[in-house]
């Protein structure tokens, strides 16, 4: 019987330095848990250099592929949007200034700003990542919201 279902049991811990994963490029092996007795945890880390070069992305599609028994394969892209402001929105219904929020969505994920109030020209000054599978077919949906998250203010996609 667990008198604390909602607390997790500490079994032990790890770190490592980031710059034993770098010099190695990939790195696997067991790992011994610090006060978990003899606890270990295998993991493989592998550091991937950013290529700024577009020609290569086929060919770094195609080494995913290689590389992943899985169905979902590595990233291959970052994806960065830098959210501004948005200008001239429309009224709510109400004719009142809205309280807008953009929700970004790449796949399955979705991200939001923060609820920006009584405004029809907002200021975000704010930044998303997303990781990309296949940039040649996965899109980005932009929607500007008002924060009940029911009325749609308007859309990119």
């Amino acid at each position: 019987f667990d008198k604390d279902p909602d607390q997790d049991d500490f079994l032990g811990r790890m770190k490592l330095d980031f710059g034993e994963v770098f010099r190695a490029r990939v790195l696997e092996e067991w790992f011994p848990l610090q006060d978990g007795g003899q606890a270990r945890v295998h993991l493989r880390l592998e550091w991937h250099t950013l290529m700024s070069d577009v020609s290569k992305l086929d060919q770094v599609l195609q080494w995913n592929k290689t590389i992943s028994s899985k169905p979902d394969p590595p990233s291959a892209a970052i994806l960065v949007i830098y959210l501004d402001r948005a200008q001239d929105l429309p009224l709510k219904k109400s004719s009142k200034e809205p309280n807008p929020m953009i929700q970004l969505s790449v796949q399955d994920v979705t991200r939001e700003s923060r609820v920006v109030y009584n405004t029809v020209s907002p200021v975000w000054d704010d930044a998303f990542r997303f990781f990309l599978q296949d940039p040649n077919v996965e899109d980005i949906d932009i929607q500007v919201k008002d924060d009940n998250r029911q009325t749609t203010l308007g859309s990119i996609t």
